[in-house]
């Protein structure tokens, strides 16, 4: 079962983030509660978003349009998203500001 951890960030519009190395999908939660996924990301990509001043604006520029997007269900698991996730689904876990690393899963 795969695992992505969701960080929170330093953002106007966005709640949390998270990227699956093994998917190469990088899942963003906005502060209105909406989930996207954005599947075929590079690592580098990733890394990229994740060091960006704005998150915002990386999203307008470097993925919004440019990789595969899924809205993600409150479940959290989308099953058109990854075959493999109908079969075995895939669980998110965020881990707050401050945390030991001990996250749990929702």
């Amino acid at each position: 079962m795969a695992q992505m951890v969701m960080r929170p960030v330093k953002s106007s519009n966005v709640a949390v983030g998270g990227y699956d190395p093994y998917r190469h999908a990088l899942r963003i939660r906005f502060k209105d509660g909406k989930t996207y996924e954005y599947h075929d990301v590079p690592h580098e990509t990733a890394d990229a978003y994740e060091a960006a001043e704005s998150k915002g604006s990386f999203i307008a520029q470097h993925l919004r349009n440019k990789f595969p997007t899924f809205l993600i269900p409150p479940t959290g698991v989308c099953t058109r998203c990854n075959p493999e996730d109908r079969i075995t689904p895939t669980f998110y876990v965020e881990v707050q500001r401050g945390d030991t690393g001990k996250a749990v899963s929702r």
